[in-house]
């Protein structure tokens, strides 16, 4: 399901494939053959989501951006999602960036203002 949050759509490539039980709101960009699977939930409500080329964000994870960076000035946050990334079941990436080729395990945790770097690995369970 697509859907605008705040007048902001959702903006998907021709090339990428969001199953229909996933839920993407708000300010989110996903980029060419990227994988949305079941019961994904990105949402885009206090700032801009993108996800590059070739990203896969497995079952039920959620990916949130943080909060607004700066509430006196109403600046948004920006959450980077790189190219050829792996987010697996279960994680919640609610950070700043991931970057290129980097893998978060499955049921992972990525904290508020967290950056991963390129080809960066993220255990299973862990929680940064």
């Amino acid at each position: 399901m697509l859907e605008s949050f705040d007048g902001r759509p959702p903006r998907v490539a021709e090339t990428a494939f969001v199953h229909p039980s996933a839920c993407i709101r708000g300010d989110v960009v996903i980029g060419d053959y990227s994988i949305i699977w079941p019961g994904v939930s990105i949402t885009g409500d206090w700032g801009t989501i993108t996800i590059g080329k070739c990203t896969t964000i497995e079952d039920n994870s959620v990916i949130h951006v943080a909060t607004l960076e700066n509430w006196e000035d109403n600046m948004r946050c920006l959450l980077e999602i790189g190219d050829y990334v792996t987010i697996g079941h279960g994680a919640v990436v609610h950070g700043r960036k991931i970057g290129d080729r980097a893998m978060v395990g499955i049921n992972a945790t990525v904290l508020q203002n967290v950056e991963i770097g390129d080809e960066c690995i993220i255990a299973a369970g862990a929680v940064l």
